[in-house]
């Protein structure tokens, strides 16, 4: 009642409007110092409102970040001389008017947006932030030294703290102002930016806050600047402390969130790391490379030329999360795609890859396209010679609009039209012919089984430039991949239907009729695959274990707090994560 009390008293527009609130939807915060003909300067009533918002914003739950601004040419000049008295001989213990005291006890991170002064009180509540933006003409000036002024918001103690002693003593003795570019390189400020573009700073770092996880953020803030008031030793404790009070509190539904998001995290660093779309060199392995390089190649005004670079332009803007392509800068005429199996199809999480060269007449005549196939036939179109047939590529009978139009047609339609009607979930009916009473299922298990087999022989011998997403990719889907496999063999769910969270089709548990030459063909793989998919160092007994389990039982998330295995299982996850960042971080 009290929170919601404030929170209105605050929203109510004041006679002078010297404090301004605003709150967004998007989560952010916007508290203004209003005063600008004054240069902001504060009067005793503004730090008890300044006060009380801070306290109001750190209650409401829809806030998650708040940017503190002043209006005008200044962020905030200092306190107002004429109200002086009432504020240097007030209660210095009052801490609910004391808007430094408020802010530091805020949980929410806050952004200051420093435009123009900063002066003595106005650079103290700068030093309250969490993280400052300045424009490029702001200036923090502490001029306590010379009106007489002794601190008693923290600036003596914080500024040492931030800049060094010996600058900190310089500043503030000789009441000299700090710049903003100076500020930056001294690590008092962030960001600098031009005077247009401050607000627009301050909210892109709110908004990479926001996009975190909201607890996590609050804690880190908390923990970071308790264990500035202590030495190293006791602040390392203290972290030590709040982790495992963090992990022993939380629930399984947390853990589950938290799962969610260091996986998505993982997948969009990783995503960074190894794009859809890039240019490489090395072009060594690809099976076209002994072609003749023309010149239309070469000549950067041909036809051919300009319309493969237009096809490059189409891939990177366009190109699903599935289907990742390297293309080469010195053999323009080829490249190599890799498309990762669609879930409910006997080919999820398996690679399937292509290279791919344009002829000298191109578009005229469509691309060769060559599967590498490992001298596995596991589909009717993809032959184990490494032919495609393809209505869109002219090896395959088609209608007409079925069949490559130089006109229209384009490498990512050739791409997509193997994904979605070549690596179908019944590839069995892509042979003409073949009726609805033959075996399908049987094809399947089949198709799985070299499925597997291809992937053993990608792990063994990745393609070039494609070396770290085959160790990532398998690593990150060996637990999905072995549990399919054991489900499949069991006769548990039909092939194709396995899902990480188990069958795609509650009507596809338990009795799946499969046969005994499947089943002996996954009792040699599973082994093979174990051995393969486990490079991480995860151990090959824990793994079968987990395997064995999950038969009788559906595998609920467990608590972490009373689980020591759990909490080291997690923390390797976070060690991936950790490598992902390290990586991406050096290039």
């Amino acid at each position: 009642m009290e929170s919601n009390q404030i929170k209105a008293e605050m929203d109510q527009p004041k006679p002078e409007n010297l404090i301004l609130v605003n709150r967004e939807p998007n989560g952010i915060a916007y508290v203004t110092i209003n005063r600008p003909r004054s240069l902001n300067s504060l009067t005793k009533s503004m730090m008890t409102d300044m006060a009380r918002a801070f306290k109001s914003l750190d209650r409401d739950e829809s806030v998650r970040v708040v940017i503190l601004s002043g209006s005008g040419r200044a962020f905030c000049s200092g306190v107002d001389l004429t109200a002086a008295e009432d504020v240097f001989k007030g209660d210095v213990k009052d801490v609910e008017s004391d808007p430094v005291v408020q802010m530091e006890l805020c949980r929410k991170p806050i952004i200051g947006a420093i435009s123009g002064f900063a002066i003595t009180a106005g650079f103290e509540i700068a030093l309250a932030c969490d993280v400052l933006v300045a424009a490029k003409g702001a200036k923090f000036i502490d001029t306590h030294t010379r009106f007489g002024i002794f601190p008693s918001w923290g600036l003596s103690q914080k500024l040492a703290r931030i800049i060094g002693p010996n600058r900190a003593r310089e500043a503030s003795l000789t009441a000299t102002p700090v710049t903003a570019e100076q500020g930056e390189r001294w690590g008092l400020v962030n960001h600098v930016v031009e005077e247009g573009e401050l607000m627009k700073k301050a909210q892109e770092v709110a908004l990479g806050m926001i996009k975190n996880n909201q607890d996590l953020v609050l804690r880190y803030k908390s923990v970071i600047n308790d264990g500035l008031k202590l030495d190293l030793g006791n602040a390392l404790a203290l972290e030590k402390e709040r982790g495992h009070e963090y992990y022993k509190g939380m629930s399984k539904e947390q853990f589950k969130k938290m799962q969610e998001f260091i996986a998505g995290l993982e997948q969009s660093i990783k995503k960074e790391i190894f794009k859809n779309f890039d240019v490489v060199e090395d072009y060594s392995d690809h099976r076209y490379d002994k072609n003749k390089s023309e010149n239309c190649f070469t000549n950067t005004e041909s036809c051919v030329y300009k319309k493969i670079m237009r096809e490059w332009k189409i891939l990177d803007n366009d190109l699903p999360d599935s289907i990742f392509v390297r293309v080469y800068e010195k053999r323009i005429d080829l490249l190599r795609a890799v498309i990762i199996g669609a879930q409910g199809t006997p080919y999820h999480d398996a690679l399937f890859f292509f290279d791919i060269a344009f002829p000298s007449d191109y578009p005229t005549k469509p691309p060769q396209v060559f599967y590498r196939s490992h001298g596995l036939r596991l589909n009717p179109n993809l032959y184990a010679s490494g032919n495609v047939c393809l209505s869109i590529l002219n090896t395959w009978h088609g209608e007409g609009n079925e069949k490559w139009n130089p006109a229209k047609s384009t490498i990512l339609q050739v791409l997509v039209s193997i994904q979605g009607l070549v690596l179908n979930a019944k590839p069995f009916f892509n042979e003409p012919g073949n009726s609805p009473t033959s075996s399908w299922e049987s094809y399947n298990e089949k198709v799985f089984v070299f499925s597997c087999k291809t992937m053993l022989f990608q792990l063994q011998i990745p393609p070039k430039n494609f070396e770290s997403f085959v160790a990532d990719h398998f690593q990150d889907r060996a637990f999905t991949i072995l549990r399919a496999c054991k489900a499949y063999r069991d006769g548990r769910v039909s092939i194709g239907l396995f899902s990480d969270n188990g069958p795609s089709s509650s009507s596809e548990i338990n009795n799946i009729e499969v046969s005994r030459k499947f089943r002996d063909s996954m009792d040699k793989l599973i082994p093979q695959l174990l051995l393969k998919l486990s490079r991480d160092g995860t151990s090959l007994q824990d793994m079968l274990e987990k395997l064995d389990n999950e038969r009788e039982q559906k595998i609920e998330e467990p608590n972490i707090g009373d689980n020591k295995k759990d909490l080291d299982s997690f923390l390797k996850v976070l060690g991936k994560l950790w490598s992902c960042l390290c990586l991406n971080l050096e290039e």
